[in-house]
């Protein structure tokens, strides 16, 4: 027998081949795509660890950010919670992040846990120039003043029936959040209904138009409240949508097979958002910026 005809022999049949070469490919593919995957994220990491190595002072609590999840349609919270911890917490983590999940199951909830998230860090910011003239100075080498009696707040600076003692240690145990995040559209949806509600808009502008100051004077005139209280009462909540697809079905199988193999592209978008989470970039959304972005998830 032959050399050609030894290696022949010990060669696998054509249908083994191909099946040996089709696995192969589908292996190496995906391996490709992994390590590209990790890859764009060690590199977002790197850039999120800026955030991570800025000085705090010691009384100075790092950020903390309430993320919403709420069950897509005929699914569990399983699938955006793991979609969470896969491509937002390492990156998250590596800047030294604070995050609560809010895990909602039924409808609304996440709605009512915004408004009260929101109404909560109103009153905490609307409460603190009351407990720094109470408690003292933050300034160091300041002493600590002894608490005044409990007095209840009868101009309305307090949260109906807290006293300053009670304010001052829920402030300590529970800072409010000071960005709410959703994960899919559904949970933004509810979110963004919430803060609306939270933020208590009043609307008193009045024609012809004048000068910002001027009308913010007036209109705390008009609705007896202070500028700084009405300030605060317009001030913009920071929120944030964290895309999330998904797909169910026989007729979305193949697009799903297709992304399994190029998940590098949703490391990179879903990174990109929660890097600009993580490294405080915000930006004023438009008016019309629910709509177009409930036009782009419908598509």
């Amino acid at each position: 027998m032959s050399f050609v005809s030894q290696v022949r022999s010990k060669l696998p049949s054509p249908k083994a081949s191909a099946f040996l070469a089709t696995v192969g490919t589908l292996v190496g593919l995906k391996v490709y795509d992994k390590h590209e995957c990790q890859t764009i994220q060690a590199r977002l990491k790197e850039q999120a660890r800026v955030k991570a190595d800025e000085p705090m002072a010691v009384t100075e609590k790092p950020r903390r950010v309430e993320v919403y999840f709420v069950p897509p349609p005929g699914d569990g919270l399983y699938k955006p919670v793991e979609y969470f911890e896969r491509w937002v917490k390492p990156i998250w983590d590596a800047a030294a992040m604070e995050y609560d999940l809010i895990k909602c199951k039924h409808a609304g909830e996440a709605h009512h846990m915004a408004r009260e998230a929101v109404k909560w860090r109103r009153r905490h910011e609307q409460a603190q120039p009351l407990l720094a003239s109470a408690f003292g100075d933050d300034k160091p080498g300041t002493p600590v003043a002894t608490p005044p009696p409990n007095v209840l707040a009868s101009d309305g600076a307090l949260p109906h029936g807290f006293t300053l003692e009670e304010l001052a240690r829920t402030a300590l145990q529970s800072m409010p959040a000071s960005m709410l995040v959703a994960i899919g559209p559904l949970a933004y949806t509810e979110m963004v209904n919430g803060a609306t509600e939270g933020c208590a808009v009043i609307d008193t502008r009045k024609e012809p138009f004048v000068s910002p100051e001027e009308e913010r004077k007036q209109r705390a005139k008009d609705v007896g409240l202070s500028e700084q209280e009405l300030k605060l009462i317009e001030e913009e909540e920071t929120l944030d949508m964290i895309p999330y697809e998904h797909r169910i079905g026989w007729s979305t199988i193949p697009g799903r097979m297709v992304r399994w193999f190029y998940q590098r592209r949703l490391a990179a978008a879903i990174g990109a958002e929660a890097l600009r989470v993580a490294l405080e970039e915000t930006r004023p959304l438009p008016a019309h910026g629910m709509a177009s972005m409930e036009g782009d998830v419908a598509q």
